[in-house]
């Protein structure tokens, strides 16, 4: 069908039926979201005209994400687009694909925060993307942001992810969180999601995380699962201000040992949220 004139409709039925013969790792819905996201971003149409089965030509490019797909490649990569916090971010696979769950961190920000002029300051640990910081920075335009990095690779994407949303507010810096920088200020704010999926857990992983989600953002050594929160936990000590909040996605299967880290360095104020999935994922500390 390439290159001819078809029918919407004709495409989605045809699609489906091979990606659920084929992908046993997503379910029916979820199926159905990849091809309506992928007809809408490659051919330019509303699921609302796809479910009004107009016509569209068919191109090379379509061809190659039934291909990418059915190898399992992340459709956030292949379509070099992310949802998160109401907002699309570019990515690619030098980052970590921004998941639902952590938009959790901005929801307990802006219920603790609720003035938007506010003048905070923030750091956003290990940025990735930018996703944290770049949310951060447009929900408080007068607040100063600053979001470090250990990949030049990832700076890149997450400076690019500034540009597209003109967010002028934030500082990036290619740096190593486990080596703690000597900064003038404090922050009112530090949030973070760090490596904390354990080598031992790779075999728990489906094929498109595994396969293309850079290892760097994803895994710790099983043996010194949670260095990353010892370094949050210093940074914590050393730069944020009286009565300053950190929040921080965890690994679920590790929610006390993690509360442990920060009650050592003697945070006392703590509190364990769950996601939408029941899981233990964020935890919020207050000095």
């Amino acid at each position: 069908m390439e290159n001819n004139f078809t029918k919407t409709q004709i495409v989605f039925k045809e699609t489906k039926k091979i990606f659920l013969e084929k992908l046993d790792i997503y379910s029916p819905e979820e199926i159905n979201n990849i091809i309506y996201w992928g007809m809408e971003s490659i051919f330019q149409v509303t699921k609302v005209q796809i479910l009004s089965d107009v016509s569209i030509k068919t191109t090379k490019k379509w061809k190659m994400f039934i291909e990418k797909m059915l190898n399992y490649y992340p459709i956030q990569y292949f379509l070099q687009e992310s949802y998160f916090y109401k907002h699309i971010f570019f990515v690619n696979e030098n980052v970590l694909i921004p998941r639902p769950e952590t938009e959790i961190i901005i929801e307990k920000i802006i219920a603790k925060y609720p003035l938007k002029d506010q003048k905070l300051t923030i750091l956003d640990l290990g940025t990735g993307s930018g996703c944290l910081a770049i949310s951060l920075a447009l929900l408080y335009p007068n607040a100063d942001v600053f979001a470090i990095d250990i990949s030049e690779k990832a700076l890149d994407v997450a400076k690019k992810n500034a540009q597209i949303h003109q967010t002028k507010n934030i500082h990036f810096e290619c740096l190593d969180m486990q080596k703690i920088k000597d900064f003038q200020k404090k922050f009112d704010i530090i949030v973070s999601n760090p490596p904390y999926i354990c080598e031992k857990e790779k075999t728990e992983m489906s094929k498109n995380v595994l396969d293309y989600e850079p290892h760097l953002a994803l895994f710790v050594p099983d043996n010194n699962a949670l260095v990353f929160y010892e370094a949050i936990a210093n940074w914590g000590n050393l730069y944020l201000a009286e009565k300053g909040n950190i929040l921080i996605e965890i690994n679920q299967n590790l929610p006390q040992e993690t509360i442990n880290v920060f009650q050592k360095q003697s945070f006392s104020n703590i509190i364990l949220h769950k996601d939408y999935f029941d899981n233990h994922r964020i935890i919020e500390i207050q000095k």
